[in-house]
């Protein structure tokens, strides 16, 4: 497999057009080429960003943490390109894939039918959780200020829709699993898939979101294995290819069997036999927290 290849983007002009602090500078913000048509967006700040860019249009995939950074990615691949973004395909509702979605205002924008739902119903936290984040990072404040979550899908679709430009086509797959509205983009033409958070890549998976389901997360993984795929491109995590789906998967169904044991044995959540995966710093115990957690409950649920 070849290794991301920069698509040598200007990212410091950007920022002085935009007349803000140099927070993002070079090394932080990295434009990569996958493919002749599948790129990614990388930054330190957490976020991953695809594009697809077809014969007459851009379709990107999440619209990055900040309507800062997402005007970045806009401004630099429509130049590069000479072609216009016509859809916005958002994999989850989390912030670091949906909340750079006001420089986006103008596409179509694409996602499942439950992320609808989803983001409504974050809007109740997010102001206290916004003037939190300030308190705790002032630099990031008016970075901070400019999100804007009024904005909702323009299409939405319960299990899969493709978007079609000559003869290239792009799927869009629901799925589920890390959220109720986890979905992925793939790419047949070039055996390129975007996968969101269904795939954190050589790290722990987080499933401490309050819809997450271990079931629809494993089974979401099986069928994207039976794809076509030499590249994928997770949320979380370096470029990988199918051999990391597996890696993935086979961690979740393991899981999955040693916490139905110990609740069929009647033992708490500490009992679980936690298999041997990912150990590096980029996997926090909260992390491995919330998904100890959310795998205890779910079946615990299921048993009662």
């Amino acid at each position: 497999m070849n290794e991301y290849q920069y698509l040598g983007l200007d990212v410091k002009t950007i920022i002085e057009e935009e007349k803000l602090p140099n927070l993002i500078e070079m090394k932080d913000v990295k434009f990569l080429t996958i493919t002749n048509h599948s790129f990614a967006a990388t930054s330190e700040l957490g976020f991953i960003a695809g594009v697809i860019s077809l014969d007459s249009f851009i379709i990107a995939i999440d619209s990055t943490l900040f309507p800062f950074t997402g005007r970045l990615l806009r401004k630099q691949i429509e130049d590069v390109f000479k072609l216009p973004v016509r859809y916005l395909f958002l994999t989850h509702y989390h912030g670091d894939h949906f909340w750079g979605v006001s420089s986006f205002n103008d596409t179509i924008i694409v996602g499942s039918e439950p992320i609808v739902q989803n983001i409504i119903a974050e809007r109740e936290i997010q102001p206290a959780r916004f003037e939190s984040w300030k308190k705790e990072d002032p630099e990031k404040a008016h970075l901070i200020d400019e999100i804007d979550t009024s904005f909702l899908p323009d299409i939405t679709f319960t299990n899969k829709v493709k978007i079609r430009d000559g003869e290239q086509c792009v799927e869009l797959h629901h799925c589920g699993g890390h959220t109720s509205c986890s979905s992925y983009a793939y790419f047949p033409f070039e055996k390129v898939l975007f996968s969101g958070d269904l795939i954190f890549a050589k790290e722990w998976p987080w499933a401490g979101d309050p819809t997450s389901n271990p079931d629809e997360w494993i089974n979401a993984l099986q069928e994207i294995i039976k794809l076509d795929i030499d590249f994928v491109i997770p949320g979380h995590g370096p470029m990988v290819g199918k051999e990391e789906v597996a890696v993935q998967l086979n961690f979740l169904k393991r899981l999955r069997e040693e916490t139905i044991i110990i609740l069929e044995n009647e033992k708490s959540i500490d009992n679980i036999k936690v298999p041997p995966f990912y150990n590096d710093n980029t996997s926090g115990e909260w992390v491995k927290k919330g998904t100890l957690e959310c795998f205890y409950n779910f079946y615990n649920n299921q048993l009662i």
